[in-house]
């Protein structure tokens, strides 16, 4: 017996499987969902007079279904999860999940296996059929009391040295201990499939750039070399010392040994300049990309 991951993926199906059945070899066969759910957009508030009614977890069917083929009544048990699931960790059908044993909602659905089968196997759209479950009104007060109505999409920062996805856009603050991460390691995985490769010219470009109206926007930014940990690259090993020579002069260590991307000639650093025109920074880091694969 292996482990079987279970967890949904970006790019994947993104399926969540409830129920179980009885096998003659196996015996009773059972399915459990988990979910973290997030709100697709921070940025909506509430009106400064709005009053918590109700909350209802509603469940959409793909029709993917295994099993009884008529009539059955399904019953679906809803439970508070005790933890937080982390983006980056993987759950197999053998991981546990802490949950509040005290239900905040369940619903019952009469389900009809044959109808569920004819769908899933049809190529014509779809009826929408969904299973809607009211929860515990002190659950949802909660949750209506965990939103500020003065707050932005960015209340939800609130520990240091963490990473941290809005919803709607990146943000960079003179002055704040805020900055943008930029990833590039597809760069590299695809600069490794390229045995000989010369880079004439290399432009970074962020665009989309929403100036405010009341400031105006940064002249220019720079880059930032940054641990697994999101604290700055700082020199204070040798091991240290070694990886900053490595670069061969295209990153710049301030005094207080913090490094920063240097420009082409290796004497400022290197820096991303905002034109108004189209809203966007971008600045030529060729020598930089060029060297570090």
């Amino acid at each position: 017996m292996d482990s079987l991951s279970t967890s949904n993926v970006a790019g994947g199906l993104n399926r969540m499987l409830v129920g179980q059945y009885s096998d003659p070899e196996l015996g009773k066969v059972s399915a459990g969902a988990y979910s973290q759910f997030r709100p697709v957009d921070t940025s909506i508030k509430l009106e400064a007079d709005a009053e918590f009614d109700s909350v209802v977890l509603q469940f959409r069917y793909d029709f993917y279904s295994y099993g009884t083929q008529g009539q059955t009544v399904q019953k679906y048990t809803v439970h508070e999860i005790a933890e937080e699931l982390e983006f980056d960790d993987d759950h197999f059908f053998n991981s546990n999940v802490d949950i509040d044993p005290t239900s905040i909602g369940t619903a019952e659905a009469n389900i009809d296996g044959q109808t569920f089968n004819t769908e899933f196997e049809d190529t014509d759209t779809d009826p929408v059929i969904s299973t809607r479950i009211k929860l515990d009104n002190a659950f949802g007060q909660r949750l209506f009391n965990a939103i500020d109505p003065t707050a932005t999409e960015l209340a939800g920062l609130n520990s240091f040295f963490t990473d941290y996805f809005p919803a709607s856009a990146r943000y960079v603050q003179c002055g704040a201990s805020l900055v943008t991460k930029l990833d590039i390691s597809k760069y590299y995985d695809y600069i490794d499939t390229i045995p000989n490769i010369v880079i004439n010219s290399a432009e970074l470009v962020m665009g989309g750039v929403d100036p405010s109206s009341d400031y105006k926007p940064l002249s220019l930014i720079s880059m930032a070399m940054l641990s697994p940990d999101n604290r700055y690259n700082t020199i204070n090993t040798l091991q240290d010392t070694l990886d900053f020579i490595s670069f061969k002069g295209k990153l710049i260590a301030t005094d207080l040994g913090k490094q920063f991307a240097s420009d082409d000639q290796g004497t400022s650093l290197f820096s991303m300049t905002y034109s108004s025109l189209n809203n966007s920074y971008s600045g030529f880091p060729i020598i930089l990309l060029s060297t570090t694969f």
